[in-house]
């Protein structure tokens, strides 16, 4: 079986999927703001930034206040293609927790807080499955 991410699932990759899930709930921000959200370099977003734009995923525009900074925001394709994923992210979450009690995936979700701190140095998640059912 080959490994696919659930934004490959909608014709983005992982991170194409965070920027636009981060976009899609703040309408707008400047590319270090959403490299400090993502946790991930300027230099190294402003390439993905590039892809999105030329994929007709998110659009540049000049801050009103300071026309030296750009905010990024959704394009119609960009919603539409967020819409898409979360609905993807959704269905796999239930996929993924049907027949498990919120015990059983709290028990999951505190192992895998575990793991990703212990051995790959990452913080603790906030993602859904520690929640339950999303």
């Amino acid at each position: 079986m080959q490994r696919r991410t659930v934004g490959e699932l909608a014709g983005v990759t992982g991170a194409q999927a965070g920027v636009l899930f981060l976009l899609g709930s703040s309408i707008e921000a400047t590319i270090g703001e959403v490299a400090r959200s993502l946790k991930a370099t300027p230099s190294s977003m402003t390439e993905l930034i590039d892809r999105m734009v030329a994929a007709g995923l998110i659009e540049r525009r000049l801050d009103p206040d300071d026309g030296r900074v750009q905010r990024l925001t959704l394009t119609a394709k960009g919603e539409t293609t967020r819409r898409v994923t979360l609905e993807r992210v959704s269905a796999l979450n239930t996929l993924m927790t049907d027949d498990f009690t919120e015990a059983e995936i709290a028990v999951v979700a505190r192992w895998l807080d575990a793991v990703r701190i212990r051995f790959l140095g990452l913080p603790k998640s906030t993602a859904g499955l520690a929640s339950g059912k999303s």
